[in-house]
Order: C-alpha cells, then structure tokens, then sequence
C-alpha cells in the first residue's frame, strides 16, 4: 500500500541518504556499502 505522503517521505529520505552518506568518487563493495548505511542510519535517527 502506498500513499503520496509515504512516497514523499521515502525520497526525501533516499535525497538525504545519497547526499549525506553516498560518496560517488569512492568504489565500496556490496558488504561495505551496507555496513556505511547501517552506521549511517543509526545517527541518522540518533541524532533526528
């Protein structure tokens, strides 16, 4: 089930994501990439 303001939440949360915490100019692999948001998320919402 999806609504307009769910939507808007998610992107605004994936915009803050990719750029606060996604560095373009630095290769990770799948499992460091994961680790990187994981400790990302945790402030995030550590810190909200």
């Amino acid at each position: 089930m999806s609504s307009p303001q769910l939507n808007e939440k998610l992107e605004r949360f994936h915009q803050i994501m990719k750029n606060e915490c996604i560095r373009p100019d630095i290769s990770v692999s799948l499992k460091d990439a994961r680790k990187i948001f994981e400790e990302y998320i945790e402030t995030y919402f550590a810190l909200r």
